[in-house]
């Protein structure tokens, strides 16, 4: 029987091959805002040359909650995605045949969880180096 699953876990599958590019850019962005934010609340709030940003301090704390969140779901979900990047260029990187066919099926499952171009990519290099029987 088949899981049922959620709203957000469909739409994220629905990405695949750019859940990569799509994990980049929030882990990035939350990271900048949580850091935009502490800096208001330890550099700027209470600080009686910035006195017009007093009135910011409850979006600062608001920010920062919201940011910390994204934060601890989009950054273990980047370096997933860049650890199988790696392990993709570390395989496409050995010479020799009896390690590149021992390291088959983990260069497949890299390439199949980072879709679009990987796989691709590794698919064609796969056949230069005639790793498949065909």
């Amino acid at each position: 029987m088949a899981e049922k699953q959620s709203l957000l876990q469909r739409l994220w599958a629905n990405q695949h091959g750019r859940q990569y590019q799509l994990s980049a850019i929030s882990s990035g962005a939350s990271t900048l805002v949580f850091l935009l934010s502490g800096y208001q609340l330890l550099f700027i709030n209470g600080n009686p040359n910035y006195s017009d940003w007093q009135d910011m301090t409850g979006l600062a704390i608001g920010l920062l909650v919201i940011s910390g969140i994204f934060m601890m779901v989009s950054i273990p979900t980047f370096f997933v995605f860049k650890g199988y990047i790696a392990t993709l260029n570390e395989i496409m990187a050995i010479e020799g045949r009896p390690e590149l066919k021992r390291r088959l099926s983990e260069a497949e499952q890299a390439a199949k969880e980072l879709g679009a171009g990987h796989l691709e990519k590794w698919n064609q290099f796969a056949h230069e180096k005639k790793l498949y029987r065909k």
